[in-house]
């Protein structure tokens, strides 16, 4: 009796470990970042410049959708000095002090498709 019950508390041992295992495995899975809006807010002293390289592969691109009112500057360069990936650059006019905005989109091409996702 005493045999079974080590067989029997082994195998529900073995049990346990696949189930919690597997939930485990399960439970951490993460979903990739990949916020469609995302807000980003910085301070600038006056003529100082500011860019951001959003990372972009082959079958991504960015556009301004609305440029910024204030600026020296104020694009989006993907060339061989950006090693090819989307930067934008921004500088404020000479003198300026207030807040300007500006809202890129970033928009990918499914290869198979043709189509913007």
């Amino acid at each position: 009796m005493k045999n079974k019950t080590i067989r029997f508390i082994d195998t529900m041992k073995s049990f346990c470990f696949i189930v919690f295992a597997t939930i485990l495995l399960f439970a951490c899975e993460k979903e990739p970042v990949s916020p469609s809006n995302m807000d980003l807010d910085y301070s600038l002293e006056s003529g100082e410049s500011f860019s951001f390289n959003f990372n972009t592969g082959d079958e991504e691109g960015v556009v301004i959708q609305i440029q910024a009112s204030n600026f020296q500057q104020s694009e989006i360069i993907r060339d061989e000095s950006t090693e090819m990936s989307s930067v934008y650059f921004y500088r404020s006019l000479e003198g300026y002090i207030g807040s300007d905005l500006v809202q890129i989109q970033k928009s990918s091409i499914d290869v198979a498709t043709g189509e913007e996702t």
